[in-house]
């Protein structure tokens, strides 16, 4: 790698750009930024703050000076080339091994005494994501990687237990949850035999609020009854944070200007900044999308629970308006915005408030955009159609802000 290029890494909501040394965080980090031209060593990130590091001098800014950070920021890293590395949360899912039939079927067998039949490991878009689909003489299940924390999925499964929002986990013989495969964690999960949405798509967007409503409600009755539930949840970082919208703009970099109009964004970042501490935390299903929601008929219920976490409330409605499932191009429909608020406000036993409606479109705009920056930009997606459907996006939320 030349000297002049530097590396993007990110963990959770924390960003580092270096040239060459390693970056660490400590597990309770959130929200800092890393800008360090060393390239040998180790440099801790600290909540709340960038530290950037130029030719010896280090600099620690409170990371709300976003126009500061930037400031400085453009004039280390300017028009230099940026290679960007996948995050350790992908590069652990990607390196897993194939599971083999004869020991799926033993161990199966011997925490759960179902017989199975046939194993289809399912493909998503992100390839091989080592989810299987298992028929045994006791039903159809899912058999599904998890990840390797342990405390993070007990919390989370704690909300899951008779919740009849989401499909249910299946207890082993000793009532244990997760199944343990070395360092991994898989769980055993009841098969939804759904169908895709089928009536009007005109109604969709008012029962998708409807449900998410449901889904928060019951989220909060449980939550009242299990104490300390929330702090183990914060584990997925903030979309909304001032790190996530400072890399933003570094990713875009001089395009910035090219790609969007400056104006716009920067009272983006203003309105969402002004909001940010009355904006209201709660626990969240965290990847509402459409692929998430398993339809019979108008009841619906939702799969994937790794991403359940304790956050801004408002975060649930960005992949829930604008996403159709995993790496699809984002897309706003029209009028859909009203109608997801409507089916929300309708069943919810806490309401949006003012604050959160005034601040969801500017957010929304953002979140575009930032997926155009990932997308387009950190994994070096030239499409079109991506940047034609952004721009459609964008024109229909009614703002000025350009894609060219």
């Amino acid at each position: 790698m030349q000297k002049d290029n530097w590396i993007g890494l990110r963990e959770r909501d924390n960003f580092c750009y270096t040239q060459g040394q390693i970056p660490s965080y400590s597990p309770d980090c959130k929200n800092s930024l890393i800008i360090s031209d060393l390239d040998k060593g180790n440099i801790q990130g600290i909540s709340d703050h960038a530290l950037i590091v130029e030719n010896g001098k280090k600099y620690l800014i409170p990371i709300e000076k976003i126009k500061d950070i930037l400031s400085i920021v453009q004039e280390i890293i300017g028009e230099k080339k940026v290679i960007y590395q996948k995050p350790n949360s992908i590069l652990e899912r990607e390196s897993l091994n194939n599971l083999e039939e004869d020991f799926i079927r033993h161990n199966i067998f011997e925490k759960y005494g179902f017989l199975i039949d046939s194993i289809k490991e399912i493909e998503t878009k992100k390839g091989d994501h080592r989810v299987y689909e298992l028929s045994s003489d006791k039903g159809k299940f899912i058999l599904k990687y998890y990840g390797k924390d342990l405390n993070l999925f007990n919390a989370q499964t704690s909300l899951l237990k008779d919740n009849p929002f989401f499909p249910k986990v299946i207890a082993s013989k000793d009532q244990t949850l997760p199944i343990i495969f070395g360092d991994s964690i898989y769980y055993l999960e009841e098969f939804l035999g759904g169908t895709s949405f089928s009536e009007d798509r005109n109604s969709l967007y008012s029962l998708i609020g409807k449900h998410m409503a449901l889904i928060h409600n019951e989220f909060n009755k449980k939550s009242s009854l299990i104490k300390g539930l929330e702090k183990h949840l914060i584990q997925q970082g903030n979309p909304l944070s001032e790190s996530n919208l400072i890399s933003m703009k570094i990713d875009l970099g001089e395009n910035f200007q090219r790609y969007f109009s400056t104006e716009d964004i920067s009272s983006f970042f203003e309105n969402i900044q002004d909001f940010q501490n009355s904006l209201p935390s709660q626990i969240i299903h965290g990847d509402l999308n459409k692929s998430n929601l398993i339809w019979n008929g108008n009841d619906a219920k939702a799969i994937d629970f790794e991403m359940i976490n304790f956050s801004r409330r408002i975060n649930e409605f960005i992949p829930a308006l604008l996403l159709e499932g995993n790496l699809s191009i984002p897309k706003y429909d029209s009028e859909s915005l009203s109608q997801i608020l409507e089916g929300y406000n309708s069943h919810s036993n806490k309401r949006l408030t003012n604050e959160e409606i005034t601040v969801l479109p500017d957010i929304l705009k953002i979140s575009l955009i930032k997926s155009y920056a990932i997308y387009v930009m950190r994994r070096n997606l030239n499409n079109p159609d991506f940047k034609n459907q952004i721009k459609n996006s964008l024109n229909t939320l009614g703002g000025e802000t350009n894609v060219h």
